[in-house]
């Protein structure tokens, strides 16, 4: 029996060993991992488009000659504890193919006498066949000092850092070296290693200088704590994956709406994931409905489970039995409880959207009712039994009871009324004589008093009118207009913001013209007009001549 000698071009396989780590970002993040894992306290980060070059730099234990050799020779083999955040021993040559060269300089905390620098060429190791070398100098100009105003001996540098890695002339491709902020850049690291930054107390600092070599600096950035509502901690236990831990939280609300990430990593490992790369992942393991409400922003917090296994890439878990068992944890736990909180997030969210498009109709229709053109609309609102005074005002006539929900006011009367503390600087709440409020009910504001006869105005309330085939009701004693968010011609036109405002403003004058009549038309009236609304929205959704859009794209 013979054999056949297997045999493979060394310099070229590394270069393809160190696509695992596919772009510069990828690059950047192996080495603060490597940082992190020599108990970095200190991590900086400097990236200059303009000269392509790139120095990521920590001040930790640093790599003894011994230490580095050893894992040179066993790139694709773990020569790290369990517990730590890589283990895979590719991140040590992951620049390689993206750059024209890198060095790795590197001062241990015991043992050594000076730094070492070893240098890589990617076009010289790619044209090595067999056991590639790397050149190894000493850096006896190099000095560590530990205080900023420290002084070394003559002729010395002195630094603050152990370990830099310097990666010189990197890709111009476009993909490959994509990073499109000082900020994207930080929310990658912290979004991956916010855990074990929290738990190490590791500040990072990055500075970005673009094209044109404007510089942005980022100091002292830390890793925060979950910011949102704390949901009870769960623990799911699955087969084939064992226990699957869920710490999550409702995302705080921002002025970009919620934005909040989930992550997901192995139990006994601090690095993490992003939700939206096991999605990609997943292949049908996950419901849609699932992965959507997880990459939704509404929630925030990590999912870890005890036996899956993190992926070379680090982008994914590996696929497996393991694997399969977390997806099914994270559907029970989303059938359990995600959902419930999901819908009541979305629900006030979609009240908070009615309330700020009712204000900006409600404002159109008060600028309407000032022209004395349409004075009979106006006096509508004088029959209405009851009107509405938020805190601070003092009502000529008597208070009868407290509307049921919030409302905001388009005039703002008073900080109260948006949930804020008033500022009166000592002055006794005031009577407004002519006081026509234009409210709005919704989850903002405060719930306001009732007046018999007096403050007299319009609110818009939405509602779902459940057994009814009426788009409006207006309660010509309180003077709110209700609006059917369940009817056909609602839902309809609630795919937009103009459409929604359109709606309300036709349906507003509708209810105050039908108003103004003799009270045996009314209900003449309201057949005719209702019949007439969905082709007025008709028309001013889709005619050129009533659809500004439409109508200034033709003009172009």
């Amino acid at each position: 029996m013979t054999s056949s000698r297997l045999d493979f071009h060394m310099g070229e396989a590394f270069c393809r060993v160190a696509s695992d780590y596919p772009t510069v970002l990828d690059v950047i993040l192996e080495q603060v991992q490597n940082a992190i894992d020599a108990n970095a306290k200190t991590i900086t980060v400097v990236l200059s488009r303009k000269t392509r070059h790139i120095a990521i730099r920590d001040d930790g234990d640093g790599v003894s000659k011994k230490t580095f050799e050893e894992a040179l020779q066993r790139v694709c083999l773990s020569g790290k504890e369990a517990g730590k955040l890589g283990r895979f021993g590719i991140g040590l040559i992951s620049p390689l193919d993206k750059c024209r060269e890198f060095t790795f300089i590197s001062y241990p905390r015991t043992g050594a006498s000076s730094y070492l620098e070893w240098k890589f060429v990617t076009r010289d190791i790619r044209a090595q066949s067999h056991e590639p070398t790397i050149p190894l100098r000493e850096r006896s100009d190099l000095i560590f000092i530990n205080k900023k105003n420290q002084k070394g001996p003559k002729g010395k540098s002195t630094v603050m850092w152990r370990t830099e890695v310097n990666i010189i002339g990197y890709s111009a491709d476009k993909m490959i070296s994509r990073i499109t902020s000082i900020d994207a850049l930080a929310s990658a690291i912290l979004e991956r290693f916010g855990t074990a930054m929290r738990r190490n107390k590791v500040v990072l600092n990055l500075k970005f200088i673009d094209e044109n070599g404007s510089i942005e600096n980022r100091e002292g950035v830390r890793a925060k704590r979950f910011t949102g509502h704390p949901l009870k901690e769960v623990t799911i236990t699955e087969p084939d994956v064992g226990r699957v831990t869920f710490r999550m939280y409702l995302a705080t609300k921002t002025t970009k709406g919620q934005v909040g990430k989930v992550l997901v990593g192995e139990e006994d490992n601090d690095y993490r994931f992003g939700f939206s790369l096991l999605a990609r992942s997943a292949n049908k393991l996950l419901s849609d409905d699932v992965a959507s409400a997880m990459t939704s922003g509404v929630f925030e917090g990590e999912i870890v489970g005890e036996s899956v296994t993190l992926h070379s890439t680090r982008k994914a878990f590996e696929r497996d039995d393991a694997f399969v068992g977390f997806c099914a944890a994270v559907e029970t736990w989303y059938e359990k409880y995600g959902s419930a909180h999901l819908e009541a997030a979305n629900e006030a969210s979609k009240d908070a959207r009615y309330q700020e498009l009712g204000l900006e109709s409600l404002r159109q229709i008060e600028e309407m009712l000032r022209d004395p053109a349409f004075s009979d609309l106006r006096s509508v609102l004088d029959s209405f039994k009851l009107g509405n005074v938020g805190s601070g005002h003092t009502p000529r006539k008597k208070v009868t009871g407290i509307q049921n929900e919030r409302a905001l006011s388009t005039h703002g009367l008073n900080a109260q009324e948006s949930g804020q503390n008033a500022h009166t600087n000592g002055e006794p709440s005031e009577d407004r004589p002519e006081h026509r409020p234009y409210t709005v009910t919704g989850p903002r504001g405060k719930q306001r008093m009732l007046v018999k006869r007096d403050s007299v105005g319009l609110q818009f309330s939405y509602i779902a009118m459940d057994g009814s085939d009426r788009l409006w009701e207006l309660d010509d004693q309180q003077g709110v207009l209700h609006f059917n968010v369940n009817h056909p011609t609602w839902v309809i036109c609630d795919v937009s913001d103009r459409k929604v405002k359109q709606l309300q403003e036709t349906v507003a004058v509708h209810a105050l013209l039908i108003k103004a009549m003799p009270d045996e038309l009314e209900e003449t009236l309201r057949y005719s007009l209702d019949e007439m609304l969905r082709p007025i929205l008709c028309l001013y959704h889709g005619s050129a001549a009533f659809n500004l859009r439409r109508r200034s794209a033709k003009t172009v």
